[in-house]
């Protein structure tokens, strides 16, 4: 399989964290396990769809992803051609004025969401061979859809992210003085703009913390990944790892090349925007 990772262009980077985009060059049968991440998505299916062992069903042909707080099963079969729009955290509410919440753990056809500039976009994307054409017409529609009227309340969630993505023991409420918010203003927000409760989400950011340690560490010792990542100790680690991924760290480690989407090292590269 082809993957290739796309930078946004400059208006759009405080909302939009990278764009990819997944072929294959022959038929595949594969079923791969997919993480919480901490993002939101927009996904195109330009091919095969992939079977959702979760949903028990094909996922729709253009979706939003919400954010999900345990793993899901995809089986990718025949021809694979997926364009993806993956938000910060925050930034998907930039473009949607709704509540992130209602998405939480759910796949939302567009079809469904009653918003024809999306249904044209979509199908100008499945009427578009080109890679880079269709990169503009997402960008093109981002930018038109982009919601600048709240931006205080994008600026001070973003700086509480920040914060937690660098100090790994941090709290609710730490976040939420952080950002001059009461602590039930800021759940509230929060909910609304990242689709989860900032408990829930630190507990995720955690594991991807550990996932980005594991990478960087492959021999780390579970008791010193424990104190590193922010758990109390090994046990809290192995409990929380395994209700994010399934699999018990030693399991993982067997199973899978650790890799964080959420503390990626490199930025993604671009060939749009030199």
């Amino acid at each position: 399989m082809k993957y290739q990772i796309i930078s946004p262009s400059d208006p759009l980077k405080p909302f939009v964290s990278y764009y990819w985009v997944l072929e294959t060059e022959k038929i595949i049968n594969e079923t791969e396990r997919i993480l919480p991440t901490g993002y939101m998505q927009l996904i195109f299916y330009r091919a095969n769809r992939a079977f959702s062992h979760t949903e028990k069903g094909w996922q729709p042909r253009t979706f939003i992803g919400g954010q999900t707080n345990t793993y899901n099963e995809l089986t990718l079969t025949g021809t694979i051609k997926m364009i993806a729009v993956s938000f910060h955290p925050y930034g998907a509410r930039a473009f949607f004025n709704l509540s992130m919440l209602d998405f939480l753990n759910r796949t939302i056809p567009v079809d469904c969401m009653g918003d024809k500039k999306l249904e044209e976009l979509e199908e100008k994307i499945m009427d578009t061979e080109d890679i880079r054409t269709c990169i503009l017409l997402i960008e093109a529609f981002l930018l038109k859809r982009l919601i600048t009227d709240q931006d205080h309340y994008f600026k001070r969630l973003q700086y509480s992210l920040l914060m937690a993505k660098i100090q790994p023991e941090t709290k609710t409420f730490q976040l939420a003085s952080a950002s001059c918010f009461s602590t039930k203003q800021y759940k509230r927000i929060f909910n609304e703009y990242v689709g989860i409760n900032p408990k829930e989400f630190l507990r995720i950011l955690r594991f991807q913390r550990t996932l980005h340690i594991l990478h960087n560490q492959p021999s780390i010792l579970f008791t010193d990944l424990a104190f590193q990542a922010g758990y109390y100790d090994q046990a809290h680690l192995t409990k929380e790892f395994k209700r994010f991924s399934g699999y018990t760290p030693t399991q993982y480690k067997t199973a899978w090349i650790s890799y964080s989407d959420y503390f990626a090292d490199s930025d993604p590269m671009s060939f749009l925007y030199k």
